[in-house]
């Protein structure tokens, strides 16, 4: 002899009663304010109850202790759980320990046990697990891992830009004259805008031009930033450049570190100190994910 018991989880809204609910889930009906899980989530959740469970594609198989109980499934239109059946040995109610493991599996989801026998529905409990919890999001993994790479070479680029806007501060100067002047903007989404700066100065004989202002560039979304940076180097003005005495043709109006250099090179950190904590975290998901994906198809019997 062999009873079923049946666990789903349903909305605040949802007032059909609970006879017609199963009726309808039972024949496949559609039927809204049922939510629905991935199956190989809802047997990640009771394998981990039941490491020995079987499955053959088709349902789970447990046996043990003197008895066994078998789980199906009912499904939505878009092929996910919306209805745990466990049909279940009558011997198995006197193992209340089997009894109370299959309940925190399906009650950890959220869902709620039905007794036909009874006519009851149970209290429905709060999810102790969630689908994100344990399911590898790929799609985030990815773009996680993505941001993580581009934030340390952000970082190795900005790290270049600090270390050598440190070195120029001790090159050599020299006066230069500004002979351009301007502001540009490009619109992009939003607007930036870029200054754009040149000037020449004679070094042994010899005339170089440059525009170069600073390693970090001159280019802000911020128009005021530039505005300053213009009217610093106005047309005509003599400045003092910095110029690499191993090479003149490179050289700057501006050398050394300030804020927005410490900027630049923190921010790169925090994110890759933010997606590195996501990226390991849904790697470690995937892993355990993938682990426990191989030990179920070890336990299934064939089909």
């Amino acid at each position: 002899m062999s009873c079923d018991i049946y666990y789903w989880r349903q909305t605040v809204e949802f007032s059909m009663v609970p006879e017609h609910a199963l009726e309808a889930l039972l024949k496949g009906e559609p039927i809204g304010g049922i939510d629905t899980f991935p199956r190989e989530f809802v047997c990640d959740v009771i394998r981990n109850s039941f490491p020995e469970i079987k499955d053959n594609g088709f349902e789970l198989n447990w046996e043990g202790e003197g008895t066994y109980f078998q789980i199906s499934f009912r499904t939505s239109p878009e092929k996910e759980v919306n209805l745990i059946i466990a049909n279940c040995d009558d011997g198995i109610f006197e193992h209340e320990d089997v009894l109370d493991r299959l309940a925190d599996a399906c009650t950890s989801l959220g869902c709620a046990l039905y007794d036909p026998q009874e006519g009851e529905r149970y209290e429905q409990p709060e999810p102790s697990i969630k689908l994100e919890e344990t399911y590898p999001n790929i799609y985030l993994l990815a773009f996680c891992i993505i941001m993580f790479l581009g934030s340390i070479i952000t970082e190795v680029f900005t790290v270049g830009m600090f270390t050598k806007a440190l070195q120029i501060s001790k090159w050599p100067t020299v006066n230069a004259t500004i002979t351009r002047s301007e502001m540009d903007s490009k619109f992009h989404g939003k607007t930036s805008y870029t200054a754009n700066i040149e000037y020449f100065f004679d070094l042994n004989g010899r005339r170089y031009s440059s525009s170069s202002i600073r390693t970090r560039g001159t280019s802000s979304q911020y128009q005021d930033d530039i505005a300053a940076v213009i009217k610093r180097f106005p047309v005509g003005k003599e400045v003092p450049a910095y110029y690499n005495s191993s090479d003149p043709s490179e050289s700057y109006l501006e050398a050394g570190v300030g804020f927005a250099n410490y900027v630049l090179i923190i921010s790169p950190v925090v994110f890759s100190v933010i997606f590195g904590i996501f990226t390991f975290d849904g790697l470690g998901k995937t892993i355990r994910y993938s682990f426990r994906k191989s030990s179920g198809k070890r336990h299934r019997s064939p089909a």
